[in-house]
C-alpha cells in the first residue's frame, strides 16, 4: 500500500506541474525568477514543464495498473528515478559553479531527492511476494 503513496505522490507532483505549466507558463517560471516569457520561453515552459510533467504522471500512474507487467512497471519507475535524480544533480552542480540559491529551488531540490527514493523503495516493496520473498521479473 505504501508503494502505491509513493507512486501516486510523484505523478501528482509532476501532474500539478503540468498542468500549472500548460496552463500558466509565466506562473510557474515565476518561482525560478525567470522574469516576463518571450513567446519562445512560454512554448518551452509549456513543452518542458507542462507536456514533460503531464507524461510523467500519466506514466507513473500507468504502473499502478494490476495489468501491468511488473518488469515494465520497474523499467519505467527506474527509469523515472534516475532521471529525477538527474535534475537533482543538475541543481547540485549549479550550486557549486553559480553559488547560492532561492528557497524555492532548495525546495526542488529536496523533492529531487527524495522522489527517486520513494519510487526505487515502490520498487522494492512491489517486488516482494506475500510471504516476503523476492520476484524474479
Amino acid at each position: 500500500m505504501i508503494s502505491k503513496f509513493f507512486v501516486i505522490f510523484v505523478a501528482f507532483g509532476f501532474t500539478m506541474m503540468g498542468f500549472m505549466a500548460l496552463t500558466d507558463p509565466e506562473g510557474a517560471m515565476a518561482y525560478m525568477s525567470a522574469g516576463p516569457l518571450g513567446d519562445d520561453m512560454r512554448n518551452e515552459a509549456r513543452a518542458v514543464y507542462g507536456g514533460f510533467g503531464f507524461a510523467v504522471g500519466g506514466l507513473l500512474a500507468y504502473t499502478l495498473w494490476d495489468g501491468v507487467a511488473f518488469a515494465v512497471s520497474k523499467g519505467v519507475r527506474l527509469g523515472m528515478a534516475v532521471i529525477i535524480a538527474g535534475m537533482a544533480l543538475g541543481r547540485a552542480v549549479s550550486w557549486i559553479v553559480d553559488g547560492g540559491t532561492s528557497m524555492t529551488i532548495v525546495v526542488f531540490f529536496v523533492g529531487e531527492v527524495l522522489m527517486p527514493l520513494m519510487l526505487l523503495a515502490s520498487i522494492r516493496l512491489d517486488g516482494r511476494r506475500p510471504d516476503g520473498s523476492e520476484t524474479t521479473a
